[in-house]
């Protein structure tokens, strides 16, 4: 059987993009979702772990993206190598990468070579993501005019909310450099 699974971290981001992108090529697969932080351990996210229960030999895993099988390059890699051990074939969209052991120890070896690959660029993927959001916290810090600015030019809020208690006027909306 195939099933997938999508993650999202927060409940105000969505998952319809990897659904989608998932049932393009699978329209009548079961999808499990979970709504939980990046840092949860895959066995202790809701849906997956109900979802590794059910999974047999032979069952095919889809996933939009490797990364969504743990909170970071040991836990991803132990939940995929523990599901390839059982026979399950691990399958992503967003690469379009296979992920299955064969029995023939170099194309296993080959296998588990990807993985380390591929984990580790997740990983180092993550960490470069919350490097950059935490520059720009501290960016904003600095200067509370450009948190003001960015939520005008970015949000789409109206040029005419009042920026008083941070004595910015709608020029400086307009005119303030955003230095990311």
């Amino acid at each position: 059987m195939e099933f997938a699974y999508v993650r999202v971290s927060t409940t105000t981001q969505t998952t319809d993009s990897q659904i989608s992108d998932i049932q393009k090529s699978y329209p009548d697969i079961e999808i499990s979702t979970d709504v939980c932080s990046g840092t949860v351990r895959a066995a202790e996210r809701e849906q997956l772990s109900r979802l590794l229960d059910k999974l047999r030999k032979n069952d095919a895993l889809v996933v939009w993206w490797i990364d969504r099988l743990g909170r970071d390059y040991h836990d991803s890699e132990t939940t995929i190598r523990d599901l390839l051990n059982l026979g399950v074939t691990i399958k992503t969209i967003n690469q379009n990468m296979t992920f299955a052991y064969s029995g023939n120890d170099m194309q296993d070896m080959t296998t588990n070579i990807q993985l380390t690959m591929i984990t580790a660029m997740a990983a180092a993927e993550r960490k470069n993501r919350l490097a950059s959001a935490e520059a720009g916290r501290q960016v904003i810090k600095q200067d509370p005019k450009l948190w003001a600015v960015i939520l005008v030019r970015f949000n789409g809020l109206k040029m005419r909310i009042h920026f008083r208690w941070l004595k910015i006027s709608h020029k400086d909306v307009l005119t303030i450099k955003i230095p990311f």
